[in-house]
């Protein structure tokens, strides 16, 4: 209980009064703290959303499904899976047996569109199986760059330039679709995402510096769920929209559901004014069902991207979807290139995985025993926050639980 109020006041910063009870070891972490400070401004991922736990930066001596240790001793279960990835858990004996044989037996990369392996074919049938829209792939690395890949083939598709998208939809670090805000400028005679830096970092948790003044060209933000803001700018804008990329379920804001019908209306308007429809399916893809948010909203997109949990943990990333708007790659008419796409080792890791995913129903099970999981937390938070009487913290909690427990809830987010 004293562990789970500590995590609690730290990710919330409201006191509970109890956090001096609790008695972390934390000698070496502080020490490597202060070495690794040293050598790596801003940590490996840095955003301005708080997600530290403690004081101190967190080193993990040893993981085994979901409990880690860290190098002073303390023991942790973790909720967080790498932000997805690992979604077969820490050294799962399986996973790790295919890939260490794989290891053994071959380059960790070969290749680079000059070798190719029998995997390669056997990954992009199953794929195409499993997720709805796909029928050819192009593998990347990480789901940044399987965003701006998939942005180059809409554009190259349709000969237009400007990609939708919705406000609270992470795409990646690149500056066309970092952070940004609905355009306000009612006299805006395009409506380009509004990437100004008024506010600062203060107020704006993906403000940076040193991003292209060019960027905000290329996308024009929209809200989630708001029907009439959608038919209004395909409407509009449609001679110059290459396409629409945006998460089915919203899991980087919240996790918000579509309101009824709103995928269907975005279906509907691409195939009407000619536009690619793509589906970000980086953290739903394998997650929220085998063939991702798509197969659980009965709506598919021209294109999707995948990543993270197709490979657990090993970087591997996609586009996948239709064979007519894939083929823009064929004849070299579309450049995606780089040393590791379908490198040997990712592509061992996506097998593996998959095996995982697919044998006696395990993807779909994991989606209800998550549900189930999630309801036990929020039952139990809600207690504590009653105890300590917190309850006007619960909204303030969602922005870090990002919780949805129940298949067909929906929000409007306005802000």
């Amino acid at each position: 209980m004293l562990k789970t109020l500590y995590l609690f006041n730290r990710l919330t910063g409201i006191s509970t009064g109890q956090e001096d009870e609790i008695m972390l070891k934390k000698d070496k972490s502080e020490a490597l703290t202060k070495e690794y400070n040293k050598y790596y401004p801003g940590g490996h991922s840095n955003l301005r959303i708080p997600m530290d736990v403690t004081e101190h930066r967190l080193f993990i001596a040893k993981s085994d499904g979901t409990h880690l240790t860290d190098v002073d001793g303390n023991e942790y279960i973790e909720y967080n899976g790498s932000m997805g990835p690992n979604i077969l858990g820490h050294k799962n004996p399986n996973f790790v047996k295919k890939v260490v044989e794989y290891i053994e037996n071959n380059g960790t990369a070969i290749g680079s569109n000059l070798l190719f392996s029998p995997m390669d074919v056997e990954v992009a049938k199953r794929l195409s199986e499993l997720i709805p829209c796909v029928e050819e792939l192009k593998f990347t690395v990480t789901g940044s760059e399987a965003v701006q890949a998939a942005f180059r083939i809409m554009r190259a598709y349709t000969g237009k330039n400007v990609i939708v998208r919705f406000q609270g939809n992470y795409a990646g670090w690149g500056d066309n679709v970092l952070g940004g805000r609905i355009n306000s400028d009612v006299n805006a005679e395009i409506p380009f995402t509004d990437f100004s830096t008024h506010g600062g970092p203060e107020e704006d948790p993906y403000y940076t510096e040193g991003r292209s003044p060019l960027a905000c060209k290329e996308t024009i933000m929209i809200p989630w769920n708001n029907f009439e803001v959608l038919e209004e700018t395909f409407d509009k804008y449609h001679d110059i929209i290459a396409g629409i990329h945006f998460e089915g379920i919203v899991w980087n804001h919240e996790g918000l559901y579509p309101k009824p019908g709103f995928v269907e209306k975005i279906r509907e308007l691409c195939t009407k004014y000619n536009i690619v429809m793509c589906m970000d399916e980086v953290i739903t893809g394998f997650r929220v069902n085998i063939g991702g948010a798509q197969t659980v909203l009965g709506v598919t997109p021209d294109l999707c991207t995948m990543g993270k949990a197709i490979s657990n943990g090993i970087p591997v990333s996609c586009v996948g979807g239709k064979k007519e708007i894939m083929d823009c790659i064929r004849g070299n008419k579309v450049l995606v290139p780089g040393t590791y796409p379908g490198y040997g080792l990712g592509m061992a890791a996506v097998l593996a995985t998959l095996d995982e995913l697919t044998k006696d129903d395990c993807a779909n099970r994991y989606s209800k025993y998550r549900k189930r999981l999630w309801m036990a937390l929020w039952k139990s938070l809600e207690s504590m926050i009653y105890h300590l009487q917190l309850r006007k913290q619960m909204e303030f909690l969602i922005h870090y639980l990002a919780f949805r427990v129940a298949d067909g809830d929906y929000i409007q987010m306005e802000n």
